[in-house]
C-alpha cells in the first residue's frame, strides 16, 4: 500500500530491470536479480525463466510468491512451465480456480485438461473462446486435438479442417495439417471433390485476410477442375489482381467472357494492364470504360489515369494535356484538384515556374480546404522562395508535412518544453478499484501487458470527471493502451499533462536510449508508430507486419539477435519490445543515409522504412545532380510511400509542437 501511495502522488521511480523486462530483454532482468527479495521481483524474474526455456526454475520461482495479489500471476507461470515439462496434470492443479482478466488463463486451462485426457471439461471453454478473436485459432485446434485424444476420428478431422480453412495465416492452422496428415486425411488434396473444396474455402478466407498471394497456389491447384463455372475466370483474374501479379491478371481479365461486361471488371482488366507496364495498351481500355459506361463509379477515374500514366511516364508536356483534357470534360469530377496539381508539379518539373504558380493559385482557389492544398501553398512559396508563405504553411498548417518542410526551410526549431509532472489518481478512485493497486505493482515490475486487461473494466468510471480522466490515462500510457489513454485525456489536451497522455510517447526511455545510440531524431519513432498501427500494438498488416512499429518477424528476428536472446515473433506485440526493435530498425537506416548528398536525411530514413532502402537508392539514382530534400519527397514514384512520408513529418511536426525538438 505505501509503494501505491507513493505512485499516486508521483512518477515511480524506473528500475533498470523492470524497464528490460518491459522491452524483453530478460537475459538483462537474469543479471540484475540474481538473489530476487521481494515477490515482484519473484514473479518477473520466474516469467523471464520460463520464456528463456528454464521451466523448472520458473516454477520453483513461482511457487513461493506469497502476496495474494501476485499469485494468480504466479499460478499461471507455474502452469505454463509444468505445461513445458509435460506435466499436464499439474497445470491441471495450478490453474484450478483461477480466474484473471483477460483470456491468457482460460485458453492455458484448457490446453492443459486437454492434454491431461480431459477434454470434455475443456470444450465448453473453448467453444466460448471461439468468440475472441485474439485466441480463436488456437481454441479450435485444441477443441480438434480434443476430439482426436477421445478417439472420434471423423470430429477431429473435421475440427482440423474447420481450423486449416477458417485460419489460415495462424500457425495453429499449419499445426491442425500435420494431425491431418496423421491421420491419414492430408490438405490441401486436389484429388477429391471434398479436398478441392476445402482448398477453394481456404482460399477465399486467405483472399479475404488480404492474403492473395497464398490464395494464388491453391487456385492454380484446383483451376482444371473448374470448367463449368461461368464465374471462374473473373474470380481469378480478381485474386491475381489482389496478389499483384499484375501480368497474369491482365491475361486472365483478357481471356474471361465478361471483363468488358461491367465498368468494374474493364477497369481493373486497365488498371492491370497499366501496372504490368504496358501504359499503352491501357489508355484504350480506359477510353473504353469512359464511352461504354459513361455514368458509372469508374468512368471519373478512368478518365482521369491517362494524365496519370503520362506522368509516371516522365512524359510530362503529354501529362499537362491529358491534364488540361480532363479539367475541360470533368471540372467538377473527383479528380479535378489533383489533376490541377499535377500539372502544376509537372510544369514546374519542366523549368515553367510562373505557369506552376498560376496553376497552384488556381488550385486554392478552387479548392482551399483540399489536402492538396497545403502542397500547392508550401510549393507556391518554394518557387518564389517567400518565406511569408512558409510562415503561412506553418501557421496555417501546423501538423502537416509541409509545414515540416516549410520549418526547415525557416531554420525554425522548437524549443524544450518542461515535462509536466504526474497528476495524481485520487486515492477515492483508488479504493473503489482495487484492481489499481496491483495493476500499478505489473507496471512497475515491467509486466504492462499483464497490467492492461485489468484497468481495462475502470474507464468508464474514470472518465466521469476531468481530474481522473487525466491522471488515469497516465496510468493506461504505461499498461500500453495508448488509444484508451488518447480517449481519456485528448478531450483536455489543452492542458499539458492530458497532452502528454494524448500525444502518447510509448517507452519513451528505451526509444531514447536507442535513438541516442544511433543518432536518431528521437521524436521520429512516435510517428512512426501513429502512421503504422495507430498506437495499437495488437495490429497485424494483411503482409504480415506486427505491432506498434509493424515490423516483419523475419526483420526483427535480425534486429533481436543480438539484443533480445529468446525473442519469438509474438512478442512484437509487447509494446516496449516492438518499439526497441523498430527504433533500432530506424537508426540503422539513418546511419546508411548518413553521408548521402541529399540532406537533411530525415524523409530518406522515412521512405525506406516505408518502400525499402533499395527503392530509395534507386530513386536517387535518378537524379543527375543531388536534388533539394522537398523536391525528392515530391517526385517519389510509390504512391504509397509518397503520401506516407508526408504523414510522418505531420506527426513529427506535432511531437515537435509538443515537445521540443530532441
Amino acid at each position: 500500500m505505501l509503494q501505491l501511495l507513493a505512485f499516486l502522488v508521483a512518477p515511480a521511480s524506473a528500475t533498470g530491470w523492470a524497464d528490460a523486462m518491459a522491452t524483453g530483454d530478460c537475459p538483462s532482468v537474469v543479471s540484475a536479480l540474481p538473489e530476487p527479495t521481494r515477490d515482484v521481483e519473484r514473479l518477473a524474474l520466474a516469467r523471464c525463466l520460463d520464456r528463456l526455456g528454464e521451466d523448472g526454475k520458473a516454477a520453483e520461482l513461482a511457487a513461493g510468491i506469497a502476496d495474494p495479489a501476485l499469485m494468480p500471476f504466479a499460478r499461471l507461470i507455474r502452469a505454463r512451465a509444468m505445461l513445458d515439462r509435460d506435466n499436464a496434470a499439474g497445470a491441471v492443479s495450478a490453474t484450478e480456480g483461477l480466474a484473471l482478466p483477460g483470456h491468457e488463463d482460460e485458453l492455458l486451462r484448457a490446453r492443459a485438461l486437454v492434454l491431461a485426457h480431459r477434454s470434455l471439461e475443456a470444450r465448453d471453454g473453448l467453444r466460448a473462446l471461439l468468440d475472441v478473436a485474439s485466441v480463436a485459432a488456437e481454441a479450435r485446434y485444441w477443441l480438434a486435438f480434443g476430439a482426436e485424444d477421445r478417439g472420434d476420428k471423423d470430429a477431429a478431422v473435421g475440427a482440423y479442417r474447420t481450423a486449416w480453412v477458417k485460419d489460415p495465416t495462424s500457425p495453429w492452422a499449419e499445426k491442425a495439417a500435420a494431425r491431418l496428415a496423421t491421420l491419414g486425411a492430408p490438405v490441401p488434396d486436389a484429388t477429391s471433390t471434398e479436398g478441392r473444396a476445402l482448398m477453394l474455402e481456404r482460399a477465399k478466407a486467405l483472399l479475404a485476410d488480404k492474403q492473395a498471394v497464398d490464395a494464388i497456389p491453391l487456385l492454380d491447384a484446383i483451376a482444371p477442375f473448374q470448367g463449368n463455372d461461368a464465374g471462374w475466370p473473373l474470380f481469378i483474374a480478381d485474386a491475381l489482381f489482389d496478389a499483384k501479379d499484375y501480368a497474369r491478371a491482365r491475361a486472365a481479365y483478357a481471356d474471361a467472357p465478361s471483363t468488358h461486361g461491367s465498368a468494374r471488371s474493364l477497369f481493373q482488366y486497365a488498371l492491370a494492364t497499366a501496372r504490368a507496364g504496358d501504359y499503352a495498351a491501357a489508355e484504350p481500355l480506359y477510353d473504353e470504360l469512359v464511352r461504354v459506361y459513361p455514368s458509372s463509379a469508374q468512368a471519373d477515374e478512368a478518365a482521369w489515369k491517362p494524365g496519370y500514366m503520362k506522368h509516371d511516364a516522365n512524359d510530362l508536356v503529354g501529362a499537362v494535356a491529358e491534364f488540361d483534357r480532363y479539367l475541360a470534360n470533368h471540372p467538377t469530377g473527383k479528380f479535378a484538384a489533383d489533376a490541377r496539381w499535377f500539372k502544376a508539379w509537372d510544369l514546374h518539373r519542366l523549368g515553367k515556374d510562373i505557369e506552376a504558380a498560376n496553376e497552384m493559385e488556381r488550385l486554392l482557389t478552387a479548392w482551399p480546404q483540399v489536402d492538396l492544398a497545403v502542397a500547392a501553398r508550401y510549393w507556391r512559396a518554394r518557387i518564389h522562395d517567400d518565406k511569408q508563405g512558409y510562415a503561412e504553411v506553418l501557421s496555417l498548417y501546423p501538423d502537416s508535412g509541409y509545414a515540416w518542410f516549410a520549418a526547415w526551410r525557416l531554420g525554425k526549431t522548437y524549443p524544450k518544453v518542461e515535462e509536466p509532472a504526474r497528476p495524481p489518481l485520487p486515492a477515492a478512485f483508488v479504493a473503489a478499484h482495487p484492481g489499481v493497486a496491483t495493476a500499478v505493482t505489473l507496471i512497475e515490475a515491467g509486466m504492462p501487458d499483464w497490467a492492461r486487461p485489468m484497468l481495462a473494466g475502470y474507464a468508464a468510471d474514470a472518465g466521469k470527471d476531468k481530474t481522473t480522466a487525466i491522471a488515469y490515462a497516465w496510468l493506461l500510457v504505461e499498461a500500453e493502451d495508448f488509444k484508451g489513454a488518447k480517449k481519456l485525456a485528448c478531450p483536455y489536451k489543452s492542458e499539458r499533462a492530458a497532452l502528454a497522455a494524448c500525444l502518447v510517447r510509448p517507452h519513451r526511455a528505451a526509444v531514447t536510449a536507442v535513438a541516442s545510440e544511433f543518432g536518431l531524431e528521437p521524436l521520429l519513432p512516435y510517428a512512426i508508430m501513429n502512421a503504422e498501427s495507430g498506437l495499437d500494438p495488437s495490429v497485424t498488416s494483411p503482409a504480415g507486419a506486427m505491432g506498434l512499429m509493424q515490423l516483419m518477424p523475419k526483420l526483427a528476428a535480425d534486429l533481436a539477435k543480438d539484443r533480445l536472446p529468446g525473442f519469438h515473433p509474438t512478442e512484437l506485440y509487447r509494446a516496449g519490445v516492438n518499439a526497441r526493435l523498430g527504433t533500432t530498425e530506424l537508426g540503422l537506416l539513418s546511419r546508411r543515409w548518413e553521408r548521402a548528398a541529399v540532406q537533411p536525411r530525415l524523409p530518406l530514413v522515412i521512405a525506406s522504412y516505408n518502400g525499402g532502402a533499395n527503392a530509395v537508392d534507386r530513386w536517387l539514382g535518378t537524379y543527375k545532380t543531388p536534388p533539394e530534400i522537398d523536391e525528392f519527397s515530391e517526385n517519389i514514384s510509390f504512391t504509397e510511400t509518397r503520401r506516407y512520408v508526408r504523414r510522418v513529418l505531420g506527426f513529427l511536426q506535432s511531437y515537435r509542437r509538443a515537445y521540443g525538438d530532441g
